[in-house]
């Protein structure tokens, strides 16, 4: 599943196995959807777990190749649930997206069933939006950019980046499927100094 050299550090009790496929049941039958396989073991595993991980993000973004990963969602019967149940996109004309982990600063991993669930992609959310950022606010932001940043920003002045539907400009692919993401981590070590 993840690189055995990543630190994972479980800092949530682990769920029953019964009363984790009660709330996956539950979670399935009240968004209409089947929860990948990979997905659900990826959850049972590592749900409530801290992670030191990094991932390659796979198209243009303002962030520069990589993202951190910090925690991994519990899918329990607390408020945890509750808020990955509100924050699960779903309505006219829209998929699933399911929170499932995050990183330091508040962005999100989400799950991307698609219509009818017939994808499972892995995309980060970027909380602070910054694909509607003009070059001037990053220039004030961060005293020296990332070459990556720059080139997204010149890109983007080129009209050189992929056009996305609205709803999805600030969701950066991780992960084709959830195998690749999970396969696509890789180990961080952070300085306390």
């Amino acid at each position: 599943m993840i690189n055995n050299q990543i630190s994972i550090d479980r800092i949530q009790k682990v769920e029953s196995p019964e009363n984790f496929q009660k709330y996956i049941n539950g979670f399935e039958k009240e968004f209409k959807c089947k929860l990948p396989p990979d997905f659900i073991d990826f959850l049972q595993k590592y749900g409530g777990s801290h992670l030191s991980a990094a991932i390659e993000i796979l198209e243009p973004n303002p962030f520069g190749n990589r993202v951190n990963i910090d925690t991994i969602f519990r899918f329990s019967n607390d408020e945890a649930l509750d808020e990955l149940r509100e924050n699960t996109i779903i309505g006219d004309g829209f998929p699933v997206a399911i929170p499932f982990a995050d990183d330091l600063n508040g962005n999100w991993f989400y799950l991307y069933l698609g219509h009818e669930n017939t994808e499972s992609k892995v995309f980060f959310f970027d909380i602070q939006n910054r694909f509607y950022w003009s070059d001037e606010q990053f220039h004030h932001m961060f005293e020296n950019l990332a070459p990556e940043i720059v080139s997204f920003l010149d890109k983007r002045k080129k009209n050189l980046i992929p056009k996305k539907k609205d709803a999805f400009n600030n969701f950066y692919l991780v992960g084709e499927t959830m195998a690749q993401f999970m396969g696509n981590l890789i180990p961080v070590e952070y300085d306390d100094e």
